[in-house]
């Protein structure tokens, strides 16, 4: 049962999972009580409003499988679903209901470590081998975010990997301005924190004890420390220029970076990280609009919060112009 399915006004049967359950008040006189149930097919998410809610039940819980039968409605541009009737489903395994940005999580891995025995830096090749060998079931699993932008098993992985290319291509216009192999090391190691951030339970995706106590940035550091343990500090110096990387990578304090940028590597992977997190949310909020045939996208709150248009009609415009096998995403 996959949401992205559902057409306004159809009546819809089948399995989704309690993603989030919120108690609210009606502003009536005298004020009820009622639910916002969010659903989720581990992709894609959909509310419902359970009206004249009884205080004394207790709300759904998280990661509840539910058998659902409902209407799909719209509501503010979203759909919705209506006269919703649901009970625990009786197999309530909710691996099906995993989030995967991608299926192809050991393609990634080996793509990762294809850069990295690249490097012509021993340190950097030594050091950054040892980290993914180390963690690669962990490093493979991990999403990049809860909600936003490359979500899900792989997402990280695939985000990084994404940074390192996009590294790669500016070091290689300035081959005498960048060290290559730092700037794509820095890439691959920028989020390693994500690893300890996140957990997810199906369909939810969670912070961790670690990940609503410190940053990210900052949980980056477990890995690089315990690798520079385990090379007795000869590559300290090394090490320090990828913390660097890692502290700094979301560019300013505003945005929550512990450190600024201070050398030209930790710049180029805090602009990258930037492009590669931007496309992937549009290209999420664009397939939501095309499923949905609007001609702009929701507003998109990392992005200016702000409506944009579809590529699908930039594609369209330029059409007689573009290259052959180029496509909307």
């Amino acid at each position: 049962m996959k949401i992205s399915d559902f057409c306004i006004g159809d009546l819809v049967q089948g399995r989704l999972v309690v993603a989030d359950a919120t108690l609210g008040k009606t502003k009536g006189n005298p004020p009820k009580p009622y639910v916002r149930l969010t659903l989720t097919d581990g992709s894609e998410q959909v509310q419902s409003m359970l009206w004249d809610w009884d205080e004394e039940m207790s709300l759904p819980a998280k990661g509840l499988v539910l058998d659902i039968n409902a209407k799909c409605t719209e509501y503010q541009g979203k759909k919705q679903l209506s006269n919703i009737s649901y009970m625990p489903a009786e197999d309530q395994s909710i691996t099906e209901f995993q989030p995967h940005y991608t299926e192809d999580v050991e393609g990634l891995f080996d793509a990762a470590m294809e850069l990295i025995q690249g490097f012509g830096n021993t340190a950097l090749r030594e050091l950054l081998t040892y980290i993914y060998q180390e963690n690669a079931e962990a490093i493979m699993y991990a999403t990049s975010a809860a909600s936003i932008h490359h979500m899900g098993i792989g997402g990280n992985l695939a985000h990084s990997v994404e940074v390192a290319h996009i590294c790669e291509a500016i070091s290689n216009l300035f081959p005498m301005s960048i060290n290559h192999d730092l700037v794509v090391a820095g890439a691959l190691v920028h989020d390693l924190g994500k690893v300890l951030t996140y957990k997810m339970d199906g369909p939810v995706i969670e912070y961790t004890k670690d990940g609503e106590l410190f940053d990210h940035s900052v949980l980056g550091l477990v890995y690089l420390n315990e690798a520079d343990c385990s090379f007795s500090y000869r590559y300290h110096q090394v090490v320090d220029l990828l913390k660097h990387i890692c502290l700094s990578h979301h560019g300013s304090k505003e945005f929550g970076a512990p450190a600024t940028p201070r050398f030209i590597e930790a710049y180029i992977v805090s602009y990258a990280d930037g492009i590669s997190a931007t496309l992937d949310t549009l290209r999420q909020a664009n397939k939501k609009a095309e499923a949905e045939g609007k001609e702009f996208t929701d507003k998109v709150f990392t992005c200016n919060n702000t409506r944009h248009l579809r590529q699908a009609d930039i594609y369209n415009i330029l059409k007689d112009s573009v290259i052959e096998d180029s496509e909307p995403f």
